[in-house]
């Protein structure tokens, strides 16, 4: 919402906002540093009631997020009242390809597992075979986001750094003693742990990342991500050295 917009201070109820503008409000996102700011706008505490999302009152810089008809957020896009970020286009699944897509992708992974040719070639040409069979369309296939190629590259020259410094095989030798006690397995499930831990997104988050629109805490990624984590432990230090049997000096 922009500084100039003559909604602020009101709610979505006061404003009629889906009989005026045909879309449907789904959440809203009030920055923290708003929130401080605005104190009598209560987010956390509107949520409360039944319709809480329709009680708030709107603040300059909320960002909502609306559900509609495309012609009716070119609409929007002409009221001065809002301004329009970004719109997300709806793509039917191909429930069709479904099949199909699956056992492209299964053999992917098997060409790839077998090392019949490398896992990056195998890979490309499963992307093309999933092009070329029209399970997904060429502007969602070659969409690239520079931020995940970004922190690839920078992970990858990290890791180069590290082998070189000699950090990497410090660490090694710091975790050799640990086969002898729990055993090569034992070890393998202590790393995958702390990678786990390490990944963890919730502790890099500021102190107040509970008042994004989704209201989530701390618990639910606990709820959530601690079952999935305990599966993958179990199953990867099964499957691992299965695929890359260890082997002794």
């Amino acid at each position: 919402m922009p500084p100039t917009s003559g909604l602020a201070g009101r709610s979505l109820r006061d404003i009629r906002f889906a009989e005026r503008y045909g879309l449907v409000a789904l959440a809203i996102h009030r920055h923290p540093t708003l929130q401080s700011a605005h104190q009598h706008l209560s987010l956390m505490g509107s949520f409360r009631g039944r319709d809480a999302l329709n009680n708030l009152p709107l603040a300059v810089g909320d960002m909502l997020l609306l559900g509609g008809p495309e012609r009716r957020v070119r609409e929007l896009a002409r009221d001065e009242e809002l301004t329009v970020l970004g719109s997300v286009e709806y793509q039917r699944p191909r429930y069709r390809r479904a099949v199909l897509s699956v056992c492209i992708f299964a053999s992917t992974v098997a060409i790839a597992g077998l090392r019949i040719t490398s896992p990056a070639i195998a890979g490309l040409a499963g992307l093309v075979v999933m092009v070329a069979a029209g399970c997904v369309d060429t502007r969602t296939a070659f969409r690239v986001d520079w931020r995940v190629v970004i922190m690839i590259g920078a992970l990858l020259a990290l890791g180069l750094a590290m082998e070189k410094s000699g950090v990497g095989a410090l660490l090694a030798r710091g975790v050799i003693p640990l086969v002898g006690v729990v055993g090569p397995c034992g070890v393998l499930c202590v790393l995958m742990i702390a990678t786990v831990l390490l990944s963890v997104r919730p502790w890099s988050r500021p102190p107040h990342w509970c008042t994004a629109p989704g209201r989530y805490r701390f618990r639910d990624f606990l709820r959530v991500g601690t079952p999935l984590s305990v599966l993958m432990l179990a199953l990867l230090t099964v499957a691992v050295p299965f695929v890359w049997p260890f082997t002794t000096a």
